[in-house]
């Protein structure tokens, strides 16, 4: 049951498409590693890739959602930047309902179909908000942060993992105190090494 402090409505009822009509689409053989403008599509990275074609940047009011059609990835977009192949919707959430806290809705539970598209799935999601845009503001505030501290874990995690790969190799070829270690291989395949 939801409170009388907070609605309900279809994805498709909170959100707004953003028109591309007149922007060109930059192929991702055409991605580079370094130029004036960031190359969003529906990967999973942030950025894919670079260009310099006019022709492709959005200039929406931003923020925007992006959203992969295919592949079900949500990007969170605050800047100019140039839309990759196939496969993008750009969304922006209607007027009472804050951006950051639409962006949450990357939550909800999209089944994969494989290469299919996704949008129409999306759009008959139910989401739950807060009447109050500044409790949507607050709650979204409170996500950012965890996914950040998260992430930040996450880093930590990763280091720690190649750190110890990096130790155990040190201790296995060079001991506890630097010393060469003995060959431990049997006769025959000393012998099998000696005649490689």
């Amino acid at each position: 049951m939801i409170g009388r402090q907070w609605d309900s409505a279809s994805v498709a009822d909170c959100l707004v498409t953003v028109p591309t009509a007149g922007t060109t689409k930059v192929q991702t053989r055409n991605y580079k590693a370094a130029r004036r403008f960031p190359v969003i599509d529906q990967g999973r990275n942030q950025i894919a890739g670079w260009t310099d074609d006019e022709g492709a940047v959005i200039n929406a009011p931003f923020p925007l959602i992006v959203f992969g059609d295919h592949t079900r990835a949500f990007k969170f977009v605050k800047r100019s930047f140039a839309r990759g192949a196939d496969g993008i919707q750009l969304l922006r959430p209607k007027s009472g309902i804050d951006p950051l806290f639409f962006y949450a809705c990357r939550a909800i539970d999209l089944p994969a179909r494989g290469y299919n598209r996704h949008f129409t799935i999306l759009k008959e999601k139910e989401l739950t908000f807060p009447r109050d845009i500044d409790e949507q503001a607050a709650i979204a505030e409170v996500l950012r942060r965890t996914e950040h501290t998260l992430g930040k874990q996450a880093q930590i995690l990763r280091a720690l993992h190649d750190l110890k790969r990096a130790t155990m190799r040190q201790l296995f070829t060079c001991g506890l105190r630097g010393e060469a270690q003995k060959d431990r291989r049997t006769e025959g395949q000393r012998d099998r090494a000696d005649a490689e």
